[in-house]
């Protein structure tokens, strides 16, 4: 509902999602020119043409309208995860890297009622985890599990502390981050997995993941959106 445009009024003031996007691929250009990440070669961009969708990958274009699950805002844009999000693996270890004290290390069971619980953690020496950090207002997502029904779970990181993320969870970065985390909460990234998961066993590649599709609003509206849901789930907790 919220993620589909019918929470929210659409104002004609809002900035355009054009200008949003044009500003994240400014950011990435700039993050590659400086080596920090790579170029993706298989960009792609969706557009509406005559009420049906098209993706533009290079000089194919292909018909998706099958894969677009409900119409949005004319101000909105389906946009591919990748196109607004960076997304990490996390760090590989042994069980005898493992210390008593040093950098805490977040895994699956580290997230629960879509929170970090900080009860069991583990930790490894900052020698270990080398770049593998996660902070505040990423997001950490399961990204294997031995149980289907936990893939793809998230939880936001509210706190100033370094920690690091296990090999089977993904770190999430982005400018739009807390409207993602909402999206990554909300049914219809829950029924894109779904879809996804019936061709895997209980994990969801990256390759995968920056091809779910992301209802976009402009900015303006996310922040409504956002601070819509914030409140209703202040109300729940009462």
């Amino acid at each position: 509902y919220a993620i589909s445009g019918k929470l929210t009024k659409q104002l004609p003031s809002d900035s355009s999602v054009e200008d949003l996007l044009a500003l994240i691929k400014k950011e990435k250009e700039k993050l590659i020119a400086e080596k920090k990440i790579k170029a993706n070669k298989t960009f792609s961009y969706i557009y509406k043409k005559d009420n049906k969708w098209y993706e533009e990958v290079g000089d194919k274009v292909v018909d998706i309208t099958g894969q677009i699950p409900f119409d949005i805002p004319e101000s909105w844009q389906w946009v591919n995860l990748e196109y607004v999000s960076m997304i990490n693996n996390g760090v590989c270890y042994l069980p005898s890297d493992l210390k008593k004290e040093g950098i805490p290390v977040l895994r699956s069971n580290n997230i629960k009622n879509d929170k970090i619980d900080l009860s069991n953690l583990i930790f490894l020496e900052e020698s270990n985890v080398k770049d593998k950090i996660i902070t505040k207002n990423d997001i950490l997502m399961t990204a294997s599990n031995g149980s289907r029904n936990l893939v793809g779970k998230v939880a936001k990181i509210k706190d100033s502390r370094k920690y690091s993320f296990g090999s089977f969870m993904y770190k999430i970065t982005s400018k739009i981050n807390d409207y993602l985390f909402y999206f990554f909460i909300s049914n219809v990234f829950k029924s894109q997995l779904t879809d996804i998961s019936t061709t895997t066993i209980n994990r969801i590649s990256k390759s995968m993941l920056l091809k779910i599709k992301l209802p976009l609003p402009p900015v303006e509206e996310q922040q409504r959106i956002t601070g819509k849901l914030e409140q209703i789930f202040e109300l729940l907790k009462i």
